[in-house]
């Protein structure tokens, strides 16, 4: 079941954005515009349309790309396919409060493995 309940940002990039209630989203919820953690990305990036958003998109690739920013994969070709890491242009931000957790966690994951 799609949901349109929540405020977006005025913008092209988000004119086609859905809601599902049965997921989880990080970036906006039904109360308000969006996540507090997420409000000055959000800010920045309506400000593109999706052609100028797409063109930075592909602008990172070839950045990635001829920067070495790559990995082979040989199960098509023997000699490797070198493919860029994927990326989202868009980032996920963890909120300070989760990431207090999360680094607890890392450290003494770290700790452990060592």
């Amino acid at each position: 079941m799609v949901t349109t309940h929540a405020k977006l940002p005025e913008s092209e990039l988000f004119s086609n954005y859905e809601f599902f209630d049965h997921m989880f989203d990080e970036v906006f919820k039904a109360e308000s515009p969006a996540n507090e953690h997420y409000a000055k990305l959000l800010h920045t990036i309506s400000g593109y349309s999706e052609t100028e958003f797409s063109i930075l998109n592909e602008y990172a690739k070839k950045s990635f790309l001829s920067r070495g920013i790559t990995f082979a994969t040989y199960s098509e070709n023997p000699k490797g396919n070198e493919r860029i890491f994927p990326f989202d242009l868009f980032p996920r931000i963890i909120a300070s409060g989760e990431w207090t957790m999360l680094e607890k966690g890392l450290i003494q994951r770290n700790r452990a493995i060592n």
